[in-house]
């Protein structure tokens, strides 16, 4: 046995089940669940708000001040849980801000701003504890989710992007979370005719895959390149355009080569590739890859979105990794695995895993619309 434990990874012989540590800890009472949470707070400090929450709401009973706490704690937990857990692995480089809520009365208006690296969110305490939480996480979609492109685009475009990350987030919450979101706001919204139309188009492009991967991407090269002092009606139009390109896009049937597969736009440049179309990577290898991603790169795009089967990951790989830095002035800015739904010649859906390899120039053109005559 001696000579079994030695030859375990050294990180593997004081390895105890965290179930173990919990009861251990759990079996002091109230005192062990202090420390619990503070072991949480110093390790997941978005679920230590959670547990503090529940804490603070067996607490109700006999302490008047408990109820406010419980709502803020839990609240807060919950939305900068999601923050930590969903969108930060759908956007490349979001950097979490944490929300800290702070109830108001009636007489006064409800606010929010940033202050020493947390949204402070101000907000009419609801007896409804699901109205609280999609309330408070709407405030911090509309704060942080694009913050930079939010400011050269249309209201309705804003709008229907905070509505369609909401409806997202909220998919991962209970039933009676996403009913509150839609009684309060989504049913109401979508009437827009607008904000109703890229909703619908958000939905499907969604549905291929393309959502967060590539328009949701490409919105933030956009905030991060354009630096104007007011919003430009011809981003609009640009926006407009991306999103009617993905929306074609992404009900297009396996073979199709119809459709365009570069959107150049003045501020949004980029190109997609979809890689290994039936028995084409055994019969041709990466020849016709190589010759595409040159052409894309030579019709001046700024980024390449290159799809496939996850099972031809590593092939996707080496053909970035051949061009990349060489004849292709381009780096990998980011790759995700994720599901999406895919349409043959016959009509016919599957859901399949994808691969996504993001491309991004080595030189990437900045804009200043307020300059142009």
């Amino acid at each position: 046995m001696c000579k079994e434990i030695a030859d375990l990874p050294s990180a593997k012989r004081f390895m105890i089940p965290i179930s173990e540590i919990i009861q251990s800890i759990m079996s002091y009472g109230l005192f062990g669940v202090l420390v619990l949470i503070v072991i949480y707070w110093l390790i997941l400090p978005e679920k230590a708000e959670i547990v503090s929450g529940q804490l603070y709401r067996l607490l109700r009973n006999i302490w008047s001040g408990a109820e406010k706490k419980y709502i803020a704690h839990d609240t807060q937990g919950r939305v900068n849980d999601y923050v930590n857990n969903f969108l930060s692995k759908e956007i490349k480089d979001f950097e979490p801000i944490n929300v800290q809520l702070d109830w108001v009365e009636e007489t006064y208006l409800p606010e929010a701003f940033f202050n020493d690296g947390k949204l402070i969110v101000r907000l009419k305490q609801s007896d409804n504890q699901n109205r609280n939480f999609v309330n408070a996480s709407l405030v911090f979609i509309a704060q942080n989710v694009l913050r930079k492109a939010k400011r050269y685009i249309s209201d309705k475009q804003r709008e229907s992007i905070d509505l369609f990350v909401a409806k997202k987030m909220f998919e991962k919450e209970k039933d009676d979370v996403m009913t509150q979101f839609v009684d309060d706001y989504l049913s109401e919204k979508i009437d827009d005719e607008k904000v109703g139309a890229f909703f619908e188009k958000y939905h499907y492009i969604d549905t291929a895959g393309l959502f967060f991967p590539v328009f949701i991407q490409e919105m933030s090269f956009l905030g991060e390149k354009v630096f104007a002092q007011r919003k430009d009606q011809t981003i609009y139009q640009e926006v407009n355009g991306l999103i009617e390109f993905l929306d074609k896009y992404s009900v297009r049937k396996i073979g199709d080569t119809s459709i365009d597969s570069k959107f150049n736009g003045l501020y949004c440049k980029f190109g997609m590739m979809i890689v290994g179309i039936g028995g084409r990577i055994k019969s041709e290898g990466s020849s016709p890859y190589e010759t595409h991603l040159e052409y894309l790169q030579s019709s001046g795009v700024e980024s390449i979105y290159l799809i496939g089967d996850s099972r031809n990951k590593e092939f996707i790989d080496s053909i970035c990794s051949s061009l990349c830095g060489g004849r292709l002035k381009f780096g990998v800015y980011n790759t995700k695995e994720y599901s999406a739904t895919i349409t043959y010649q016959d009509g016919t859906k599957e859901n399949k895993g994808n691969y996504l390899v993001v491309l991004r120039k080595n030189q990437v053109e900045h804009y200043f619309p307020t300059q142009r005559t």
